[in-house]
C-alpha cells in the first residue's frame, strides 16, 4: 500500500532549500533517513492488522 507522502516533500524541499543552515543539513539528512525507515515499516504491516490500531501497539 503507498501512502501520501507530504513529510517527504517537505524534509526534501528543506534539503532542497539554498537557505537552510550548513549545521542543520546532517540533522534533515537523519530525518529523511528515519523517514524512509518509518515508512518501509508502515508498508511492511500486514492489511489484516492496518484496521486493529491497537494490535499494532503490542
Amino acid at each position: 500500500m503507498k501512502f501520501p507522502t507530504p513529510h517527504l516533500d517537505k524534509l526534501t524541499a528543506t534539503l532542497l532549500n539554498e537557505k537552510l543552515p550548513h549545521d542543520d543539513r546532517p540533522l534533515v539528512e537523519k530525518t529523511l533517513q528515519n523517514y524512509h525507515i518509518w515508512i518501509s515499516s508502515l508498508e511492511s504491516i500486514e492489511l489484516q492488522y492496518r484496521d486493529q490500531p491497537q494490535k499494532l501497539l503490542h
